[in-house]
């Protein structure tokens, strides 16, 4: 019987230190989560070790800043984004599970304006709170942002880049307080054959592509564009999920190589809300693009052969369409801050750091946590497919995503009709504190 009673003991103790598949540190402040497994295994350790930071980022920016703190509105938005968008299984799954994580961290979700707990719609409707924005009076001025990438002429004399490409981002969105606390680098692990492993740095409870880079160095990063025309009124698909596609699928477009085509058709692919620029890198062989787009005239990319103000072998977005509408005049202040406030530098440490064990070192810069560099060396024109080896990534469960029919609103190609997206309802049975889905068609 001691036997039985030590045994079990040791059973929960052992439980304690194994909650979830993450760890987190501390650098400077700033949180650095590192997340491995399934979709459901790296969606509740988000949950587990983000549950108090997504709740302030929820109440004080989502729900106060950008709702008015009105539940009425707040729940309108939230019918508006259950009846209008398209979510895809695998990301249903891993809000599912933050929000168990959450629970299971001792959290409570309660959250009194709303009279109710939190749940994985919350999560996701906060994922896609940029698109909500060209379609209810969710201000867009809360989001903004620009990025400029420089290589070639424009680097040669650095003594670190020589002639290696460099992108400099300026994360300007609203000064909230809770996005000033709630600073993260989320780096994800995946265990699923066809994702790769790949670094967000972005707020809790964002798990999508703002601003992020893969193992490759593919990297995108989201700015907000200044025509919102839309012809559609609904099956649209959140544009943080659609980057996070093109970063996180070994090879989204099927090719056989990394290239920044692979963000390109995940724009491509998706019916799309609102406005946006994304701006993707990848060395200083594959030549930088900005892709501009939204849902009424779709999708335009350019690359440095587009410039016409800017000179030498630089690329700049700001929140300003040049190709896919005639441009506008605007001040160029932004441009001219990134560029001499913040003149482009390369980071000390390689992204692969980001897949080891926490750093030892605390960065020296003193720059703000709103703006990221991040500087690739030159190589040759098309990076081949590459995978991790078993011994770069950490052990996770065996535990895989459970596969279920899913009905869409757009065809993709057949060549990718395994990538279907599913509406917010599932034909998964609900759970007790979940909303009630039904299968789409």
């Amino acid at each position: 019987m001691k036997r039985i009673a030590f045994g079990i003991i040791i059973l929960c103790i052992s439980s304690l230190f194994a909650q979830a598949n993450g760890e987190m540190w501390d650098v400077d402040g700033k949180m650095v989560l590192r997340v491995w497994g399934t979709h459901h295994e790296r969606g509740y350790a988000q949950g587990y070790y983000l549950a108090e930071a997504f709740m302030d980022v929820f109440e004080n920016y989502m729900f106060n800043y950008a709702c008015y703190g009105n539940p009425t509105f707040y729940n309108q938005a939230r019918m508006l984004f259950e009846n209008g968008f398209v979510i895809e299984d695998d990301y249903m799954t891993e809000a599912e599970a933050m929000i168990e994580g959450a629970i299971d961290s001792g959290h409570d979700l309660y959250f009194e304006p709303l009279e109710r707990e939190l749940d994985a719609n919350d999560v996701l409707m906060a994922n896609a709170l940029i698109d909500l924005s060209g379609l209810t009076r969710i201000s867009e001025d809360i989001f903004a942002c620009s990025s400029i990438s420089s290589w070639g002429t424009s680097t040669e004399n650095d003594e670190t880049l020589q002639g290696g490409l460099v992108i400099t981002r300026m994360m300007d969105w609203a000064t909230n307080a809770s996005l000033f606390r709630n600073p993260l680098v989320l780096v994800s692990i995946p265990s699923e054959e066809d994702e790769q492993n790949w670094v967000s740095i972005t707020f809790p409870g964002l798990f999508g592509g703002l601003s992020a880079i893969n193992e490759n160095g593919l990297t995108t990063f989201l700015d907000m564009g200044n025509n919102h025309s839309n012809n559609d009124n609904g099956g649209f698909y959140p544009i943080l999920l659609t980057l996070r596609n093109g970063i996180e699928k070994v090879d989204y477009d099927e090719d056989g190589e990394q290239t920044p085509q692979d963000i390109v058709q995940a724009v491509e692919d998706r019916n799309r809300a609102i406005g946006t620029i994304v701006h993707v890198t990848l060395d200083s062989e594959n030549l930088p693009v900005v892709i501009e787009n939204n849902n009424a005239a779709g999708v335009s990319v350019r690359d440095v052969d587009d410039n016409t103000v800017v000179q030498g072998d630089n690329l700049v977005a700001t929140n300003h369409f040049r190709t896919l509408y005639s441009p506008v005049s605007c001040s160029g202040t932004t441009i001219s801050w990134i560029r001499w406030k913040y003149p482009p530098r390369s980071t000390t440490t390689a992204v692969g750091t980001c897949f080891q064990a926490p750093p030892a070192y605390r960065p020296t810069s003193t720059r703000s946590a709103s703006t990221a560099s991040i500087a690739r060396s030159p190589s040759r024109r098309h990076r081949r497919i590459t995978r991790p080896t078993a011994k770069t990534r950490p052990s996770s469960s065996s535990t895989t995503s459970s596969t279920r029919t899913l009905s869409m609103t757009r065809p993709f190609p057949s060549s990718r009709a395994n990538r279907k997206p599913t509406p917010i309802h599932s034909t998964r049975e609900p759970k007790s504190d979940s909303i009630s889905r039904s299968s789409r068609t």
